[in-house]
């Protein structure tokens, strides 16, 4: 059951996910607190769901790891400029939420849509702007997205290879070998990735134009998603 409802997830449409995706990205700095734990709430099942058997998790964890570092140091700050603490803990938890949910949207969006199809997505959206210039903004956009689970990738085969070496690093020497073995690793790979853009002609408009295909279920779910939403921000 649940990997149909994945797979019915991954068969929308990418210019509805996209959509949706920026229209909730604007509305979750606008709703409700309540409103908010209920959308960050939904964005974990979905992300859970979506994120089965992918090869590392879901990648939720350093991003909720990130959201209490920065709603800790909002708290810090707060308190600072002399905010009570109760009215420091509400700001800071509002916002560590509102942020969460926004970072599982994005989560979402990766799991749900390939960099690919977000890059056709993007280039029928851009093509009455830019014309046949479009496919470049696509391009750029779906090579940026497709280098999250390569460096996802990377870094965990890094930690790996330091945990297997002999004697133990301590966090300082960890704080600075792993970003720059990181650096060196993703620009070694550069040379492959322009190799696999021009053996695929993904490097030129033709590449982008074409294979989306809008159906009735599509029209359903945006017309149910704003049914949602429109309440919510009004």
């Amino acid at each position: 059951m649940t990997d149909r409802f994945a797979a019915a997830v991954r068969g929308l449409d990418p210019r509805l996910c996209v959509g949706l995706s920026l229209f909730l990205g604007v509305s979750l700095w606008k709703m409700p607190v309540a409103a908010v734990g209920a959308a960050g709430a939904f964005l974990l099942l979905l992300t859970l769901l979506l994120g089965r058997g992918v090869e590392g998790g879901t990648g939720a964890r350093p991003l909720l790891f990130f959201v209490l570092i920065w709603s800790g140091v909002r708290f810090g700050l707060a308190l600072w400029d002399g905010i009570p603490m109760q009215e420091a803990l509400t700001l800071s938890g509002e916002i560590a939420l509102r942020l969460a949910a926004l970072l599982l949207l994005g989560l979402t969006l990766s799991l749900a849509v390939s960099a690919r199809r977000i890059g056709l997505a993007l280039s029928w959206a851009l093509r009455p702007f830019m014309g046949r210039d479009a496919w470049q903004g696509a391009l750029a956009f779906a090579l940026m997205v497709h280098m999250i689970p390569e460096t996802r990738r990377n870094l965990r085969e890094l930690r790996r290879g330091l945990s297997l070496r002999q004697g133990r690093f301590s966090l300082q020497q960890r704080l600075t070998l792993v970003p720059l073995a990181l650096i060196r690793v993703m620009a070694r790979s550069a040379w492959t990735r322009a190799v696999a853009v021009a053996s695929r002609r993904l490097d030129g408009p033709e590449a982008w134009t074409g294979g989306l295909h809008w159906r009735l279920v599509d029209s359903a779910v945006g017309l149910a998603a704003a049914m949602i939403l429109l309440p919510a921000i009004l």
